[in-house]
């Protein structure tokens, strides 16, 4: 029987797409909005045996969130802290969402609303990208970034053998 790729499920997704926007929202004027919703997701969450009985506290997970956004600022934003507390708090939210399908409606909106945030030019406009792309030797470095970006990319062909002298 042939290999079948793994195919994340919808619930994986959900909670992936929803960690990536709570951790990009952390460095933004909308943080405290976007954490809040995030932590009233943590309503939903049953006790998990050891946790003494009782749901986890909106407040508590609040802070918690708040300890992640100081730890991506701190680190200048950076991929790697980015992507660390992108773990975390997908890790979190899978539990939640498959404990309580209730909830995923709830995440679906928050990452909707992420979505339409405004950038610093308005609603839907472009927001400032950095890209440091660099090759060296013979190598080629391409990079676009952004929904509706693009690239053209044109090369000569080498010279002939004939032509080189």
């Amino acid at each position: 029987m042939p290999d079948v790729p793994d195919v994340p499920d919808p619930l994986s997704t959900l909670a992936l797409t929803g960690a990536t926007a709570v951790v990009a929202a952390m460095a933004t004027e909308a943080w405290e909005a976007t954490r809040d919703r995030t932590a009233a997701l943590f309503r939903w969450r049953r006790a998990a045996v050891g946790e003494g009985g009782t749901r986890p506290d909106v407040e508590a997970v609040a802070a918690e969130l708040d300890e992640s956004a100081a730890q991506v600022r701190g680190a200048g934003g950076s991929s790697g802290a980015r992507g660390a507390q992108t773990e975390v708090w997908r890790q979190r939210l899978i539990a939640v969402l498959r404990q309580e399908p209730q909830a995923q409606a709830e995440l679906r909106g928050l990452v909707d609303e992420a979505r339409a945030r405004p950038t610093p030019e308005g609603p839907g406009g472009p927001a400032t990208v950095w890209q440091n792309i660099t090759a060296s030797g013979n190598g080629r470095a391409y990079g676009v970034a952004g929904p509706g970006s693009s690239m053209h990319i044109y090369q000569q062909a080498p010279p002939a053998e004939d032509d080189v002298r």
